[in-house]
């Protein structure tokens, strides 16, 4: 697949996003929900639906399955009893580690933005010892503002002083694909997370990826 015209000879920073793309934690987040909603006498909800209804943050997912009046009480909870099960149940998916070395010997910036609270991404980036590779680390929680707006991408940009062409962000989701689009960069898309090939496709990303070993092919 590698080839002159796929090859980013531009790029300076790589952002990634985090669950879905360097993180599979879909079985920690079903079952610190579903703790918590047994304790309110809830009904059980999938992993697949889980699976489709991650992205926006804890806040948003607590939202979709607590009724208003006890959905602070029960995101505190969440956020209790999901602590242990992402230490426990959450891995890196493959070739994580490999990647975010190999990029780093090749002197790119590398950069995480995600819309998991900063809690939880630095706790699990440090659990698996991948904190290392990155020179930035933003969370939506951080700055109030959340995937897709784009400003997670543009504070990124700034900080290292980079125009759009130089910068590129790689996630899972449809919704990482449109915050690229809405800070005015490239993106790549996976096929391991949560988003099916149809919805990245259509958000024009530009490439779409089956593991994160093919991005070789463009660094």
């Amino acid at each position: 697949m590698k080839s002159g015209d796929r090859e980013l000879f531009n790029i300076k920073l790589i952002m990634f996003d985090l669950d879905g793309t360097l993180l599979d934690a879909y079985i920690a987040i079903e079952k610190a929900l579903n703790v918590v909603r047994a304790g309110y006498d809830l009904g059980f909800v999938s992993y697949a639906e889980i699976k489709r209804a991650v992205g926006r943050g804890d806040k948003s997912l607590i939202e979709d399955y607590f009724p208003d009046d006890i959905a602070i009480e029960a995101l505190n909870s969440y956020r209790q009893v999901h602590r242990d099960t992402l230490l426990k149940d959450a891995k890196l998916l493959p070739y994580a580690e490999d990647i975010l070395s190999y990029l780093k010997e090749r002197d790119y910036l590398l950069a995480l933005g995600t819309n998991r609270p900063a809690l939880f991404a630095r706790l699990i980036i440090g659990h698996f010892g991948i904190d290392r590779f990155f020179d930035y680390v933003i969370c939506g929680d951080e700055i109030g503002v959340f995937k897709p707006e784009p400003e997670m991408i543009l504070e990124t940009m700034m900080k290292f002083n980079l125009n759009p062409e130089e910068v590129i962000y790689i996630g899972d989701m449809a919704i990482d694909i449109e915050t690229a689009n809405n800070a005015g960069v490239r993106s790549i898309a996976l096929t391991t997370g949560s988003s099916s090939r149809e919805e990245l496709i259509t958000g024009n990303p530009f490439a779409i990826v089956s593991g994160l070993d093919r991005l070789k092919d463009f660094f």
